[in-house]
């Protein structure tokens, strides 16, 4: 019993710990794009993409980060994706050139996919119903921890030490975190004996989920950045006619019910007709 209560502390730390990270790294490189666009001399749309990469790499590798944690365990897929985060973050603490920069975010981001995909999940897999919903607080609140530390935080680094202290910084958490997560005891992995793709369906509903998330994550780093002209109101109705469109399908019934988790995670016919949304945004940006 006492080592059960043990194991469940270390997975609320390094929960905690990594949806920190990995939210302080999103924000806190945004104070650095000045520093890092004088020393490589490049202009504000290729500085964007320091950003923009990381997020949409993140974003992409998501669905089928779950997916794997659920075939081959979710511990494993954790850890592999806070490696992922740690060497990639080092690299571009590193980084001579802004090609090997953004190849160096873009491992970062799938890094961080690999760790949204699983750390919530293992934590509703670990803690009972009656000690859930406190754990799952714990860890969000750490989300928008690192999200509002990181501009300060990021902005004391950068403006003392230059913008590669906070790649090293987050260097250093990653490393702690990695370094507890060998303390977690047992492994979770309810689809072990089932096949990454179980028909025609799953492909293309996968296919879709990941051209819509990157899509979409691509909308928002353009709505936030500025980059085109008049983007920011087109940004806002996107959000309104896919919010609208997924409150039609809840409405016609087509949404599993969430009591299912596995069916509405693994049913292809909400990524299929996200897929349809995604269409219509398409049409309406004229893209």
């Amino acid at each position: 019993m006492e080592e059960n209560h043990h194991n469940k502390q270390f997975i609320l730390i390094v929960a905690s710990l990594a949806s920190f990270i990995t939210a302080f790294m999103g924000s806190s490189i945004n104070i650095a794009l000045p520093a890092l666009g004088e020393e490589f001399r490049i202009d504000a749309v290729l500085l964007s993409w320091i950003s923009t990469s990381y997020l949409l790499a993140a974003a992409i590798s998501l669905v089928p980060a779950g997916r794997l944690a659920d075939l081959y365990g979710r511990k494993k897929i954790f850890a592999y994706g806070i490696v992922i985060f740690t060497v990639a973050t080092l690299i571009s603490g590193m980084s001579n050139s802004i090609p090997l920069l953004l190849f160096s975010r873009v491992l970062t981001g799938i890094g961080v996919g690999m760790v949204f995909g699983t750390s919530v999940a293992i934590v509703t897999s670990a803690f009972p119903i009656s000690e859930r919903g406190k754990a799952i607080g714990f860890t969000v609140s750490a989300v928008y921890l690192g999200l509002s530390m990181g501009p300060f935080i990021g902005g004391i680094l950068t403006q003392n030490f230059g913008w590669r202290s906070i790649f090293f910084a987050s260097v250093l958490m990653g490393l702690v975190t990695t370094f507890v997560t060998m303390f977690i005891k047992g492994e979770w992995a309810e689809a072990r004996n089932e096949k990454m793709v179980k028909s025609f369906s799953d492909i293309l509903g996968n296919i879709l989920s990941i051209r819509c998330d990157g899509s979409a994550a691509l909308d928002l780093a353009h709505v936030a950045q500025g980059i085109f002209d008049g983007y920011y109101q087109k940004g806002i109705h996107i959000w309104v006619i896919a919010a609208g469109s997924l409150i039609v399908k809840e409405a016609k019934g087509r949404v599993s019910d969430f009591s299912n988790g596995d069916e509405y995670l693994s049913n292809g016919e909400i990524f299929a007709s996200n897929g349809l949304i995604h269409e219509d945004i398409i049409k309406y940006l004229n893209i």
